[in-house]
C-alpha cells in the first residue's frame, strides 16, 4: 500500500502522488525543442529556461516524474546537483563536477577516466561521452549553490555547447533553484536570455482532493469533506505540508 510521502520526492509507486501532467507535457516540449531551461521557481528556454518554485513545492519530483517519461521518448536523463557546493575553490568545483557526472552516465553504462579541471574539458568531456548516448537533458540541481568564482565560465560554456550542437549530445539543460536562477543567469553577464518561465504551482483544491482520493481508493477509509476542507484552509495547498497533514491525520485516526 502506498503511503503519504513527507521526505524526499514522490514516487508513484510507493506514494500518493499529483501527477502534474499537464506541467509534464510542457516539460517534454522544451526538451523536445531542445532548449535549455530550468526547474526551480521559473525556467529557462532553449536559450534558457527555468522553472521555479519554493522549497517542498514539488520540484524535485518534479523532473523525476519527467525523467520517466523522457526515458520512453528516447532521451537519456541525468540528474547532478551543487548543493553544497557554494563556498568550493575552482579546482574543487570542477572535481565534484567530474565525480557527479561519471556516476550518472555509469549507470547507462557510459564510463570517461577523463577529468573536468576547467571550462574547456567540460566541452571535450561531453563530446568524448556522447558517442554512447541517445539526446542527453542535463538537470543540475540546487543550481543557486553554484560557486561565484565558476557561475560566469560555466554559464558561457554552455552557451558555447549549445551553438555547437553536432560536437556533442547535451540536447536540453535545465537549472534548478528555488527563487534566484534568472536573476544569477542574468547578473553573471550571460549570454543566455530568460525567454521562457514554467511555474511549479502549489495543489489546487481539486487536486488535494484528488491526492486524497487516491488514498480512499487503495484502503476504503473515507475523508469527510470537511476535514479535506480544513486542510486545503491550513495549507493552501503547499505540497509538503498537505502531504504531512495527511500522514498525520491517516496514522493518528484523524480522517
Amino acid at each position: 500500500m502506498r503511503v503519504f510521502n513527507t521526505s524526499g520526492p514522490c514516487d508513484p509507486d510507493k506514494h500518493y502522488t499529483v501527477m502534474h501532467e499537464a506541467l509534464i507535457d510542457q516539460g517534454e516540449a522544451l526538451v523536445e525543442q531542445g532548449r535549455y531551461f530550468t526547474i526551480t521557481e521559473r525556467t529557462c528556454s532553449r536559450r534558457c529556461a527555468s522553472i521555479f518554485a519554493p522549497r517542498q513545492a514539488g520540484k524535485t519530483t518534479y523532473f523525476q516524474l519527467l525523467f520517466r517519461q523522457l526515458a520512453t521518448k528516447g532521451y537519456t536523463p541525468i540528474w547532478i546537483s551543487f548543493e553544497g557546493l557554494r563556498t568550493l575553490s575552482r579546482a574543487e568545483f570542477y572535481r565534484a563536477l567530474t565525480l557527479f557526472l561519471r556516476r550518472e552516465l555509469a549507470k547507462y553504462g557510459i564510463n570517461s577516466a577523463n577529468a573536468i579541471e576547467n571550462q574547456i574539458d567540460l566541452q571535450i568531456y561531453f563530446g568524448e561521452v556522447s558517442a554512447g548516448l541517445q539526446a542527453l537533458v542535463l538537470v543540475i540541481d540546487e543550481f543557486e549553490n553554484i560557486p561565484e568564482v565558476v557561475l560566469d565560465e560555466l554559464i558561457h560554456t554552455f552557451r558555447a555547447m549549445y551553438q555547437k550542437r553536432e560536437y556533442h549530445k547535451l540536447h536540453a539543460l535545465s537549472l534548478v533553484g528555488v527563487s534566484t536562477i534568472a536573476e544569477l543567469v542574468l547578473s553573471s553577464a550571460s549570454p543566455f536570455n530568460v525567454v521562457d518561465e514554467l511555474r511549479i504551482p502549489y495543489f489546487t483544491f481539486a487536486e488535494v482532493q484528488d491526492l486524497i482520493g487516491q488514498y480512499v481508493t487503495e484502503t476504503g477509509q473515507a475523508f469527510d469533506g470537511a476535514v479535506i476542507d480544513a486542510i486545503y484552509e491550513n495549507t493552501q495547498g503547499q505540497p509538503g505540508l498537505t502531504c504531512a497533514l495527511c500522514h498525520y491525520l491517516v496514522n493518528h485516526d484523524g480522517a
